[in-house]
């Protein structure tokens, strides 16, 4: 079967999805050999065709979508110049990555719409911050024509803030989620109502599932709480590599401002 990128998830989907048995190679045979294809079409391409992917490649590197990782440490240390190994800056400032990862052995993240609301208030030298994440899954049933990869978004949700916040709740869809030192392997995702928050250097992470039904929305909420910067406001949002760009609105007293998150930004008010 020729592979086109008009025909690319559905082929994916055939290989993946149909016969699939615990063990199968074929999502690796398809990547790897449609790769090898596609590196051999540009080598051989017209020059026009090589400066098109050249942008292109040089697009998707500038706003931190092309990541790569090598056993050979002269290499890996050529990646880790360039900035392509994913290694988070260590900012001592104000900070949020959120990180997510599709966990529903399907391609619902294609058709996933996302946006990010962040109210922050101040009050005794300390900021209280509600930030809410909405998800619509827009995906189509699976086995819809035309849209053989749609699915539930079964969604593990990372949410990095600054080490030194204080977490004061989760609520997902209004219930209130809570908190353990680690998730249980026999309890379901769509089963499972609380989260870890774990620290990492400057940061503490934050985990949990949120789970949004096809045709459905999910909303987020994440309340936390830090010290106040005398020196104003200002944050820095890393945006996670291969997810689509979204809208981004922080407001902090009687000041707004909406921003398209389409690589890392920072916002100082």
């Amino acid at each position: 079967e020729e592979v086109r990128a008009d025909n690319f998830l559905d082929a994916t989907q055939d290989q993946i999805q149909d016969s699939f048995f615990p063990g199968s190679h074929k999502k690796k045979f398809l990547l790897t050999d449609t790769g090898s294809a596609m590196s051999e079409n540009v080598l051989n391409a017209p020059l026009l065709t090589k400066v098109k992917v050249a942008k292109t490649l040089l697009k998707h590197y500038k706003n931190g979508e092309i990541l790569a990782w090598s056993s050979n440490e002269n290499l890996q240390n050529i990646f880790e110049n360039f900035g392509l190994v994913n290694e988070r800056e260590q900012y001592k400032g104000n900070y949020l990555y959120i990180v997510e990862a599709n966990l529903g052995s399907n391609k619902a993240s294609c058709c996933i719409t996302r946006s990010v609301s962040h109210e922050v208030t101040t009050e005794d030298k300390s900021q209280k911050n509600v930030l809410t994440i909405y998800y619509l899954n827009e995906n189509a049933p699976p086995q819809t024509p035309g849209h053989r990869w749609g699915g539930d978004y079964v969604n593990y949700l990372r949410i990095v803030i600054p080490e030194k916040s204080e977490v004061v709740k989760i609520t997902v869809n209004n219930q209130e989620y809570s908190q353990i030192e680690k998730h249980e392997i026999a309890v379901k995702p769509s089963e499972d109502k609380s989260f870890t928050v774990k620290s990492d250097s400057n940061y503490k992470i934050i985990g949990f599932w949120v789970i949004t039904k096809i045709g459905e929305s999910s909303e987020v909420k994440t309340e936390y709480s830090q010290e106040e910067n005398a020196e104003g406001y200002e944050i820095v949002i890393e945006k996670q590599p291969g997810i689509q760009p979204f809208f981004y609105s922080t407001k902090i007293e009687d000041q707004t401002v909406t921003r398209r998150i389409s690589k890392d930004t920072k916002i100082k008010l």
